[in-house]
């Protein structure tokens, strides 16, 4: 009688463990293979088009995203197998080309890149939003 309630209290308590983590893993987005870029618009003048290109397990996509205008921001989710880069290109309404972004990101990562007057700055890049 004893050892089945030991057995009982210990399987109770190894379930109770186990749902706490996987609670835990899926609030968090760990292991989660989708990644999030947002796009900040700072350079004083509209962004008249956007190209995002990524790639990740030898494939590469391109995401063209719509005109962004001055103080604005859109966000792009792409899944990424284990690790990555990104690329971006904005086109300016005087017509420069600006081209930057992070480079590398890996499974579940939250990156802010801001467009500038001729540069795109990286602001943060952070793990498990």
């Amino acid at each position: 009688m004893r050892s089945a309630i030991k057995v009982i209290a210990l399987t109770s308590l190894v379930t109770f463990g186990f749902v706490a983590g996987a609670l835990t893993a899926g609030m968090r987005h760990w292991f989660h293979p989708i990644c999030h870029v947002a796009i900040k618009n700072d350079s004083g003048q509209t962004v008249s088009s956007l190209k995002f290109t990524h790639e990740s397990g030898g494939l590469t996509s391109v995401v063209a995203l719509p005109a962004l205008k001055q103080g604005h921001s859109t966000e792009v989710h792409f899944f990424v197998a284990g690790e990555g880069g990104y690329q971006i290109d904005a086109t300016l309404a005087d017509g420069r080309v600006i081209r930057g972004g992070a480079g590398y990101i890996e499974t579940g990562y939250k990156a802010t890149e801001i467009v500038g007057a001729s540069t795109i700055e990286n602001k943060s890049i952070i793990y498990g939003f």
